[in-house]
Protein backbone atom coordinates (compact mmCIF):
# COMPACT_ATOMS: atom_id res chain seq x y z
CA UNK A 1 0.00 0.00 0.00
CA UNK A 2 1.84 3.76 -0.81
CA UNK A 3 1.95 6.31 1.33
CA UNK A 4 -0.88 8.28 0.15
CA UNK A 5 -3.32 6.01 -0.02
CA UNK A 6 -2.85 4.97 3.51
CA UNK A 7 -3.15 8.98 4.83
CA UNK A 8 -6.51 8.78 2.68
CA UNK A 9 -7.26 5.70 4.81
CA UNK A 10 -6.78 7.27 8.08
CA UNK A 11 -7.77 10.89 7.46
CA UNK A 12 -11.24 9.40 6.55
CA UNK A 13 -11.32 6.22 9.48
CA UNK A 14 -9.74 7.95 12.09
CA UNK A 15 -8.83 11.76 11.90
CA UNK A 16 -12.26 12.60 10.04
CA UNK A 17 -14.69 10.00 12.40
CA UNK A 18 -15.90 10.54 15.83
CA UNK A 19 -14.88 9.05 18.37
CA UNK A 20 -15.93 7.66 21.72
CA UNK A 21 -13.16 8.48 24.11
CA UNK A 22 -12.96 7.54 27.89
CA UNK A 23 -11.52 9.26 30.80
CA UNK A 24 -10.47 6.97 33.72
CA UNK A 25 -11.18 8.61 36.70
CA UNK A 26 -10.26 8.02 40.28
CA UNK A 27 -13.20 6.98 42.40
CA UNK A 28 -15.38 10.28 43.32
CA UNK A 29 -14.22 12.74 40.73
CA UNK A 30 -16.19 11.65 37.79
CA UNK A 31 -18.12 14.94 38.24
CA UNK A 32 -15.02 17.05 38.09
CA UNK A 33 -13.68 15.33 34.56
CA UNK A 34 -17.16 15.74 33.47
CA UNK A 35 -17.28 19.68 34.35
CA UNK A 36 -13.90 20.29 32.32
CA UNK A 37 -15.09 18.57 29.44
CA UNK A 38 -17.39 20.79 29.29
CA UNK A 39 -15.60 24.08 29.97
CA UNK A 40 -13.10 22.86 27.11
CA UNK A 41 -15.71 23.04 24.62
CA UNK A 42 -16.38 19.35 24.54
CA UNK A 43 -20.35 18.44 23.44
CA UNK A 44 -22.32 18.01 26.86
CA UNK A 45 -24.65 15.63 24.87
CA UNK A 46 -22.01 13.37 24.44
CA UNK A 47 -20.65 13.48 27.83
CA UNK A 48 -21.33 11.12 30.47
CA UNK A 49 -20.09 10.01 34.04
CA UNK A 50 -20.04 5.60 33.59
CA UNK A 51 -18.31 2.81 36.23
CA UNK A 52 -14.57 4.03 36.63
CA UNK A 53 -14.69 7.79 34.40
CA UNK A 54 -16.27 9.33 31.69
CA UNK A 55 -16.91 8.90 28.17
CA UNK A 56 -17.31 11.54 25.96
CA UNK A 57 -17.62 11.62 21.77
CA UNK A 58 -15.02 13.88 19.78
CA UNK A 59 -12.79 13.92 17.03
CA UNK A 60 -8.89 12.48 17.32
CA UNK A 61 -8.06 16.84 17.71
CA UNK A 62 -10.63 16.68 20.68
CA UNK A 63 -7.91 13.94 22.75
CA UNK A 64 -5.13 15.96 22.37
CA UNK A 65 -6.91 19.08 24.05
CA UNK A 66 -8.24 16.51 26.76
CA UNK A 67 -4.70 14.92 27.41
CA UNK A 68 -3.33 18.89 27.59
CA UNK A 69 -6.10 20.47 29.73
CA UNK A 70 -7.67 18.01 31.74
CA UNK A 71 -6.69 17.80 35.28
CA UNK A 72 -8.28 15.75 36.71
CA UNK A 73 -8.24 12.47 34.68
CA UNK A 74 -5.48 9.31 35.72
CA UNK A 75 -5.36 8.14 31.43
CA UNK A 76 -8.06 8.35 28.25
CA UNK A 77 -8.69 5.83 26.39
CA UNK A 78 -9.58 5.88 22.40
CA UNK A 79 -12.15 2.97 21.76
CA UNK A 80 -11.02 1.52 18.77
CA UNK A 81 -13.95 -1.37 18.74
CA UNK A 82 -16.35 -3.30 20.93
CA UNK A 83 -18.08 -7.08 19.47
CA UNK A 84 -19.56 -10.30 20.87
CA UNK A 85 -17.45 -12.90 20.97
CA UNK A 86 -18.46 -16.59 22.60
CA UNK A 87 -16.07 -18.60 21.27
CA UNK A 88 -12.17 -18.16 20.75
CA UNK A 89 -13.12 -18.61 16.98
CA UNK A 90 -15.63 -15.62 17.16
CA UNK A 91 -12.83 -13.25 18.85
CA UNK A 92 -9.88 -14.45 16.64
CA UNK A 93 -12.52 -13.91 13.40
CA UNK A 94 -13.92 -10.36 14.71
CA UNK A 95 -10.37 -9.22 16.02
CA UNK A 96 -8.76 -9.79 12.41
CA UNK A 97 -11.41 -7.38 10.87
CA UNK A 98 -10.19 -4.28 12.85
CA UNK A 99 -7.63 -2.05 10.71
CA UNK A 100 -4.71 -2.14 12.94
CA UNK A 101 -2.40 -0.33 11.06
CA UNK A 102 -4.45 2.59 10.92
CA UNK A 103 -4.17 2.53 15.09
CA UNK A 104 -0.44 1.12 15.68
CA UNK A 105 2.60 2.57 14.10
CA UNK A 106 4.74 0.49 12.12
CA UNK A 107 7.50 0.39 14.63
CA UNK A 108 5.60 -0.34 17.94
CA UNK A 109 5.83 -2.49 20.45
CA UNK A 110 2.38 -3.99 21.94
CA UNK A 111 1.14 -4.21 25.57
CA UNK A 112 -2.02 -5.81 26.06
CA UNK A 113 -4.30 -5.23 29.63
CA UNK A 114 -6.63 -7.91 29.55
CA UNK A 115 -9.84 -8.02 31.80
CA UNK A 116 -12.62 -10.42 31.62
CA UNK A 117 -15.88 -10.62 33.82
CA UNK A 118 -18.60 -13.08 33.42
CA UNK A 119 -17.67 -13.94 30.30
CA UNK A 120 -17.39 -17.41 28.34
CA UNK A 121 -13.95 -16.44 27.35
CA UNK A 122 -13.12 -15.73 31.41
CA UNK A 123 -8.99 -16.59 30.66
CA UNK A 124 -7.35 -13.20 30.25
CA UNK A 125 -4.29 -14.72 29.21
CA UNK A 126 -5.55 -17.18 26.84
CA UNK A 127 -7.54 -13.79 25.37
CA UNK A 128 -4.26 -12.13 24.82
CA UNK A 129 -2.61 -15.15 23.35
CA UNK A 130 -5.10 -14.78 20.60
CA UNK A 131 -4.91 -11.11 20.10
CA UNK A 132 -1.03 -11.44 19.33
CA UNK A 133 -1.59 -13.78 16.96
CA UNK A 134 -3.67 -11.83 15.24
CA UNK A 135 -1.43 -8.15 15.69
CA UNK A 136 1.40 -11.06 14.88
CA UNK A 137 0.06 -11.82 11.17
CA UNK A 138 -0.13 -8.12 10.79
CA UNK A 139 3.18 -7.50 11.72
CA UNK A 140 3.86 -9.99 8.94
CA UNK A 141 2.36 -7.40 6.25
CA UNK A 142 2.38 -4.00 7.83
CA UNK A 143 5.43 -4.08 10.02
CA UNK A 144 4.04 -4.14 13.38
CA UNK A 145 5.99 -5.12 16.25
CA UNK A 146 5.01 -7.78 19.61
CA UNK A 147 5.99 -6.58 22.54
CA UNK A 148 9.22 -8.87 23.46
CA UNK A 149 10.85 -8.29 19.84
CA UNK A 150 10.52 -4.67 19.76
CA UNK A 151 12.78 -3.05 22.52
CA UNK A 152 13.64 1.06 22.78
CA UNK A 153 10.60 1.31 20.55
CA UNK A 154 7.23 3.61 20.89
CA UNK A 155 5.27 1.50 23.43
CA UNK A 156 1.37 0.87 22.44
CA UNK A 157 -0.63 -0.10 24.65
CA UNK A 158 -4.47 -1.93 24.09
CA UNK A 159 -6.94 -2.50 26.56
CA UNK A 160 -9.45 -4.87 26.26
CA UNK A 161 -12.16 -5.70 28.51
CA UNK A 162 -14.83 -8.11 28.17
CA UNK A 163 -18.30 -8.47 30.12
CA UNK A 164 -21.21 -10.60 29.67
CA UNK A 165 -19.55 -11.92 26.65
CA UNK A 166 -19.27 -8.21 25.10
CA UNK A 167 -15.66 -7.23 23.96
CA UNK A 168 -14.11 -3.44 24.09
CA UNK A 169 -11.04 -2.58 22.64
CA UNK A 170 -9.30 0.80 23.11
CA UNK A 171 -6.06 2.12 22.50
CA UNK A 172 -4.41 4.52 25.50
CA UNK A 173 -3.58 7.89 24.58
CA UNK A 174 -2.14 9.03 27.44
CA UNK A 175 1.27 6.68 28.29
CA UNK A 176 2.44 7.87 31.92
CA UNK A 177 -0.24 8.50 34.19
CA UNK A 178 -2.17 11.84 33.54
CA UNK A 179 -1.30 12.91 36.51
CA UNK A 180 2.61 13.08 36.00
CA UNK A 181 2.20 16.54 34.96
CA UNK A 182 6.50 16.71 33.89
CA UNK A 183 6.56 18.85 36.85
CA UNK A 184 7.76 16.99 39.79
CA UNK A 185 10.89 14.28 39.37
CA UNK A 186 10.54 13.09 42.94
CA UNK A 187 8.13 12.65 45.31
CA UNK A 188 8.18 14.01 49.58
CA UNK A 189 6.84 11.55 52.17
CA UNK A 190 3.07 10.44 51.34
CA UNK A 191 3.20 12.96 48.51
CA UNK A 192 -0.57 13.42 46.84
CA UNK A 193 -1.32 13.22 42.97
CA UNK A 194 -1.72 15.94 41.52
CA UNK A 195 -4.94 15.00 39.97
CA UNK A 196 -6.51 14.38 43.70
CA UNK A 197 -4.66 17.79 44.85
CA UNK A 198 -6.86 19.21 41.55
CA UNK A 199 -9.59 17.79 42.78
CA UNK A 200 -10.19 18.87 46.53
CA UNK A 201 -8.73 22.17 45.18
CA UNK A 202 -12.14 22.10 43.24
CA UNK A 203 -14.20 20.90 46.27
CA UNK A 204 -13.19 23.47 48.46
CA UNK A 205 -13.68 26.52 45.81
CA UNK A 206 -10.61 27.26 44.41
CA UNK A 207 -10.58 29.91 41.88
CA UNK A 208 -7.22 32.13 40.15
CA UNK A 209 -7.83 34.92 42.02
CA UNK A 210 -7.59 33.09 45.78
CA UNK A 211 -4.89 33.44 47.91
CA UNK A 212 -2.95 29.56 48.67
CA UNK A 213 -1.77 28.31 51.64
CA UNK A 214 -0.11 25.17 51.65
CA UNK A 215 1.81 25.26 55.40
CA UNK A 216 2.99 21.57 54.74
CA UNK A 217 3.73 21.69 51.44
CA UNK A 218 6.57 19.28 51.17
CA UNK A 219 7.24 18.16 47.69
CA UNK A 220 4.65 21.06 46.47
CA UNK A 221 1.93 19.29 44.82
CA UNK A 222 -0.85 21.58 46.17
CA UNK A 223 1.19 24.62 45.69
CA UNK A 224 2.40 23.84 41.94
CA UNK A 225 -1.27 22.61 40.80
CA UNK A 226 -2.46 26.02 42.07
CA UNK A 227 0.02 28.14 40.36
CA UNK A 228 -0.32 26.38 37.15
CA UNK A 229 -4.15 27.16 37.42
CA UNK A 230 -3.35 30.93 38.05
CA UNK A 231 -0.65 31.02 35.37
CA UNK A 232 -3.42 29.42 33.03
CA UNK A 233 -0.76 26.56 32.34
CA UNK A 234 -2.05 23.48 31.20
CA UNK A 235 -1.68 20.17 32.90
CA UNK A 236 0.05 18.59 30.35
CA UNK A 237 2.01 21.60 28.84
CA UNK A 238 5.36 19.89 29.64
CA UNK A 239 4.71 16.70 28.90
CA UNK A 240 4.32 14.23 26.50
CA UNK A 241 1.74 11.77 25.07
CA UNK A 242 1.19 8.14 23.91
CA UNK A 243 -1.10 9.33 21.03
CA UNK A 244 2.08 11.31 19.28
CA UNK A 245 3.41 8.13 18.54
CA UNK A 246 -0.46 7.19 16.61
CA UNK A 247 -0.32 7.17 12.49
CA UNK A 248 -2.73 9.55 12.32
CA UNK A 249 -0.72 12.23 14.74
CA UNK A 250 -0.32 15.71 13.15
CA UNK A 251 2.66 17.21 15.01
CA UNK A 252 1.45 20.59 13.68
CA UNK A 253 -1.82 20.59 15.39
CA UNK A 254 -0.30 19.40 18.44
CA UNK A 255 2.62 22.18 17.82
CA UNK A 256 -0.65 24.71 17.43
CA UNK A 257 -2.72 24.21 20.76
CA UNK A 258 0.30 24.61 22.37
CA UNK A 259 1.56 27.61 21.26
CA UNK A 260 -2.08 29.11 21.67
CA UNK A 261 -2.25 27.91 25.05
CA UNK A 262 1.38 29.56 25.79
CA UNK A 263 -0.12 32.87 24.14
CA UNK A 264 -2.78 32.58 27.25
CA UNK A 265 -0.01 32.00 29.81
CA UNK A 266 -0.62 35.05 32.68
CA UNK A 267 1.44 36.79 34.45
CA UNK A 268 1.56 37.88 38.42
CA UNK A 269 0.54 40.84 39.83
CA UNK A 270 2.32 39.97 43.08
CA UNK A 271 2.68 36.43 44.59
CA UNK A 272 -0.44 34.77 45.47
CA UNK A 273 0.68 30.97 47.26
CA UNK A 274 1.91 30.84 50.18
CA UNK A 275 4.17 27.61 50.62
CA UNK A 276 5.78 26.36 53.99
CA UNK A 277 7.62 23.26 55.68
CA UNK A 278 10.14 22.39 58.02
CA UNK A 279 12.01 19.68 55.55
CA UNK A 280 14.69 21.39 53.70
CA UNK A 281 15.06 18.63 51.27
CA UNK A 282 11.85 19.06 50.33
CA UNK A 283 12.01 22.48 50.16
CA UNK A 284 14.90 22.98 47.98
CA UNK A 285 13.62 20.27 45.58
CA UNK A 286 10.07 22.00 45.66
CA UNK A 287 12.11 25.67 44.61
CA UNK A 288 14.24 24.20 41.62
CA UNK A 289 11.14 22.67 40.50
CA UNK A 290 9.09 25.89 40.45
CA UNK A 291 12.03 27.84 39.48
CA UNK A 292 12.06 25.70 36.00
CA UNK A 293 8.64 25.78 35.17
CA UNK A 294 8.45 30.08 35.49
CA UNK A 295 6.15 30.01 38.50
CA UNK A 296 8.19 31.88 40.67
CA UNK A 297 6.55 34.85 40.63
CA UNK A 298 3.35 33.01 42.18
CA UNK A 299 4.87 31.32 44.56
CA UNK A 300 6.65 32.32 47.70
CA UNK A 301 8.43 29.33 49.47
CA UNK A 302 9.69 30.04 53.30
CA UNK A 303 10.89 27.12 55.80
CA UNK A 304 8.32 28.01 58.60
CA UNK A 305 6.37 25.45 60.86
CA UNK A 306 2.59 25.42 60.46
CA UNK A 307 1.72 25.86 64.02
CA UNK A 308 3.96 29.07 64.44
CA UNK A 309 2.01 30.56 61.22
CA UNK A 310 -0.81 32.98 62.03
CA UNK A 311 -2.69 34.98 59.62
CA UNK A 312 -0.73 38.22 59.44
CA UNK A 313 1.69 35.90 57.52
CA UNK A 314 -0.76 36.48 54.46
CA UNK A 315 -2.14 39.41 52.63
CA UNK A 316 -5.89 38.60 52.67
CA UNK A 317 -7.99 35.53 53.64
CA UNK A 318 -8.24 32.91 51.19
CA UNK A 319 -7.74 29.23 50.70
CA UNK A 320 -5.83 26.84 52.94
CA UNK A 321 -5.30 22.96 52.22
CA UNK A 322 -3.15 20.38 54.21
CA UNK A 323 -2.33 17.03 53.38
CA UNK A 324 -0.70 15.50 57.25
CA UNK A 325 1.15 13.10 58.02
CA UNK A 326 -1.39 10.34 59.11
CA UNK A 327 -0.83 6.09 59.61
CA UNK A 328 1.95 4.92 60.33
CA UNK A 329 4.19 8.21 60.15
CA UNK A 330 2.12 9.38 63.24
CA UNK A 331 1.78 5.96 65.49
CA UNK A 332 -1.28 4.98 66.92
CA UNK A 333 -4.84 5.92 66.33
CA UNK A 334 -4.67 8.39 69.12
CA UNK A 335 -1.72 9.66 68.59
CA UNK A 336 -3.29 10.65 64.98
CA UNK A 337 -6.45 11.95 66.46
CA UNK A 338 -4.55 14.07 68.86
CA UNK A 339 -2.60 15.72 66.31
CA UNK A 340 -5.90 16.03 64.38
CA UNK A 341 -7.33 18.10 67.14
CA UNK A 342 -4.34 20.32 67.48
CA UNK A 343 -4.59 21.13 63.68
CA UNK A 344 -8.11 21.90 64.52
CA UNK A 345 -7.61 24.30 67.72
CA UNK A 346 -4.65 25.87 65.05
CA UNK A 347 -7.29 26.79 62.31
CA UNK A 348 -9.97 28.01 64.91
CA UNK A 349 -7.24 29.93 66.79
CA UNK A 350 -5.64 31.83 63.78
CA UNK A 351 -7.58 31.19 60.57
CA UNK A 352 -11.25 32.36 61.57
CA UNK A 353 -13.36 32.89 58.10
CA UNK A 354 -10.32 31.07 55.88
CA UNK A 355 -11.34 28.14 53.54
CA UNK A 356 -9.95 24.94 53.99
CA UNK A 357 -9.29 21.31 52.33
CA UNK A 358 -7.79 18.84 54.52
CA UNK A 359 -6.97 15.22 53.86
CA UNK A 360 -7.91 13.05 56.96
CA UNK A 361 -7.57 9.24 57.38
CA UNK A 362 -10.96 8.79 59.00
CA UNK A 363 -14.22 10.27 58.58
CA UNK A 364 -15.02 10.67 62.73
CA UNK A 365 -12.31 13.29 62.57
CA UNK A 366 -14.31 15.75 60.90
CA UNK A 367 -15.98 16.29 64.26
CA UNK A 368 -13.20 17.66 65.97
CA UNK A 369 -12.89 20.64 63.59
CA UNK A 370 -15.21 22.68 65.17
CA UNK A 371 -16.71 24.03 61.88
CA UNK A 372 -19.51 23.05 59.11
CA UNK A 373 -17.86 20.64 56.54
CA UNK A 374 -18.12 18.15 53.78
CA UNK A 375 -16.68 14.77 53.95
CA UNK A 376 -16.33 13.16 50.82
CA UNK A 377 -14.24 10.19 50.19
CA UNK A 378 -10.83 10.54 48.72
CA UNK A 379 -8.62 7.17 47.21
CA UNK A 380 -5.37 8.26 47.86
CA UNK A 381 -2.02 5.96 47.82
CA UNK A 382 -4.33 2.95 48.04
CA UNK A 383 -5.83 4.25 51.50
CA UNK A 384 -9.58 5.07 51.77
CA UNK A 385 -8.89 8.54 52.88
CA UNK A 386 -11.51 11.45 53.11
CA UNK A 387 -11.54 15.63 51.68
CA UNK A 388 -12.94 17.80 54.66
CA UNK A 389 -13.57 21.02 53.01
CA UNK A 390 -15.72 23.76 54.73
CA UNK A 391 -15.08 27.61 56.52
CA UNK A 392 -13.16 28.12 59.64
Amino acid sequence: MTVGNMEKRIKRRVTARDHTFFCVCSPGTGNICRKELSCLGIDPSGISVTKGGVEFTGKVYDCYLANLYLRSPVRILMRICGFRAESFAELEKKASNVDWELYVPSDAAVEYSVSCSKSRLYHTGAVEERLVGIVSKKAEKDGISSADSAEGRPLVKLYVRAENDRFEISIDSSGDLLFKRGVKEMAGKAPIRENLAFALLQRAGFSPEDILADPMCGSGTFSLEAAMIKKRIPPGYFRGFAFENWPCFRPAQLAHIRKKAAEQFAKAKEKSVFAFDIDDRALDFFENRMNACGLHDFIRIEKKDFFDLTAADFPNKGLLVLNPPYGKRMGSRDETRAFFQEIFEKLGADFKGWRTGIVIPDRSLAELSGFKCRISPFFHGGLDVFALTGKV
